[in-house]
């Protein structure tokens, strides 16, 4: 099954959406929390360093799927690797995140809402892994003459 180049467009502007929100939501609401934990003596800013290059790499993933969704015409072999990749680094991304959620989660009060929001960031990486994947696939091919 083939999708339209309008709608796949569309579908990959979606998912670098969800990339942006992602980013955001660690930006905004896990970064402050993980500074302010200093219950236990061990050091926050490897954490923090750790969440700002997911940050940068998810606007990064966010940009090349928005320069494939420009600049392609259609599903060739290098859109297909590079989503499919893409794919996999989000799920990857999301694994990350449920295991920084669980590490949160048993520091206490203060941070359980750092640690719902890294839930909630692992949901969406690994749906939209998913969906990237899905999305390469169904992508219409480019005519060969």
């Amino acid at each position: 099954m083939e999708v339209n180049l309008d709608l796949s467009r569309k579908l990959l502007f979606v998912a670098a959406a969800v990339f942006v929100i992602v980013a955001l939501i660690l930006l905004l609401g896990v970064i402050q929390p993980v500074k302010a934990e200093f219950s236990r003596g061990e050091t926050t800013q490897k954490a923090i360093t750790a969440f700002c290059y997911n940050i940068g790499f998810h606007f990064l993933i966010a940009i090349i799927i928005i320069l494939i969704a420009f600049m392609s015409a259609g599903l060739s072999k290098t859109s297909l690797i590079f989503l499919v990749i893409l794919g996999i680094i989000a799920l990857l991304l999301g694994i990350i995140f449920l295991d920084a959620g669980s590490a949160y989660y048993s520091h206490g009060a203060s941070m359980r809402a750092a640690s719902v929001l890294l839930f909630v960031c692992a949901a969406l990486d690994i749906l939209n892994g998913v969906f990237i994947i899905i999305l390469a696939n169904i992508r219409p091919r480019i005519k060969r003459i």
